[in-house]
């Protein structure tokens, strides 16, 4: 688990007219306001762009022939684009296209449904 972390505020060098502080408990109001002026930005930007709220949580699994998951991929469908969450192949069935096959048919469904870009969480590690 990431321990609660609260840094003192620092200016941010060379412009001394605000600081910078990183904090894992960020406040309620802190979150709506960035959110809000995020949602702001994007609206300039692209006057048409849908709410989140219409995101289309799409997923695909494999399944061995007892039917049990294998593994799969969890995504979310938005308006020109698809946002993988989870992409997981069972240690046993590694190295075989699966998690290949998996991207595939999430991306075939993103790209029918006029995504042009796709973005996906991933380790920092790489792996």
């Amino acid at each position: 688990a990431v321990p609660p972390v609260n840094d003192r505020p620092v200016p941010a060098p060379p412009m001394p007219d605000f600081e910078i502080a990183l904090t894992t408990q960020p406040s309620a109001q802190d979150l709506k306001t960035l959110t809000a002026g995020m949602r702001h930005y994007e609206l300039s930007r692209f006057p048409d762009l849908p709410d989140e709220s219409e995101d289309v949580v799409v997923a695909v699994f494999a399944r061995d022939v007892t039917g049990s998951v294998i593994g799969g991929v969890r995504a979310s469908a938005y308006w020109n684009g698809l946002e993988v969450d989870v992409l997981r192949v069972d240690d046993g069935h590694r190295r075989r296209g699966i998690a290949r096959v998996l991207m595939d048919r999430v991306e075939a469904f993103a790209r029918k449904h006029g995504a042009v870009i796709y973005h996906m969480k991933k380790p920092l590690d790489g792996r």
